[in-house]
């Protein structure tokens, strides 16, 4: 499932409809789940900072926020993501 999220998100450009879409699954582990198959197409595609935003927008304490901290702070050690968010400025 997560290569279906992340695959739509680079396809279309952009993960922030697919955002908007995972946050609203009634599952918390299914909204949990995908929207840490977001954050690094939102990382190379939105930024650091709407990404860092969309994370904040989420539930304090829930579980899709701890797993969407946990995988962003992964995210920004994988050499592409630094070098792509090095070049974009941020």
């Amino acid at each position: 499932m997560a290569d279906v999220f992340n695959g739509a998100a680079e396809h279309h450009g952009g993960a922030t409809m697919y955002w908007d879409t995972a946050s609203k699954l009634e599952n918390p582990s299914a909204r949990a789940y995908a929207i840490s198959a977001l954050i690094e197409p939102m990382l190379l595609t939105s930024g650091l900072a709407e990404t860092q935003t969309r994370i904040d927008g989420l539930a304090p304490n829930s579980l899709e926020r701890t797993v969407a901290e946990i995988i962003m702070q992964n995210a920004l050690k994988k050499p592409a993501v630094a070098i792509h968010l090095g070049n974009s400025g941020e």
